[in-house]
């Protein structure tokens, strides 16, 4: 897919209208913003950005989240307890992310979407 064709639909889902006179960088700004949300979301649409498909779960303290490329199962060694998939690894994620997620929910799907900045 051409660059003309991603913007023609980054367009089409997220249509952006500038006023006739922009004077404040602020709006420009905003401008901008809106404009990268829409090629983003265009991106995402027609399967042109990389994605990581996994399950998030949390750690027994509640203080380190992780992301398993299968769904993990929930493990004890030596009283020790602790997520884990039988083939695979895992990440650790940056601190913050999932805070709703405890160890004793159930992992979560998800679909990580790979950008650049």
């Amino acid at each position: 897919m051409t660059k003309e064709q991603i913007n023609e639909k980054a367009e089409e889902i997220y249509p952006i209208k500038l006023p006739a006179e922009i004077y404040m960088d602020r709006l420009i700004s905003d401008y901008n913003k809106k404009q990268r949300e829409g090629y983003i979301r265009a991106l995402t649409e027609i399967e042109e950005l990389p994605k990581i498909h996994g399950w998030v779960a949390r750690d027994e303290t509640g203080s380190q989240s992780f992301l398993f490329n299968e769904k993990p199962q929930r493990k004890e060694r030596e009283n020790i307890k602790y997520w884990g998939a039988e083939y695979g690894g895992y990440l650790m994620l940056p601190d913050g992310m999932f805070p709703g997620l405890s160890w004793s929910d159930e992992p979560i799907e998800v679909e990580l979407i790979i950008r650049p900045l």
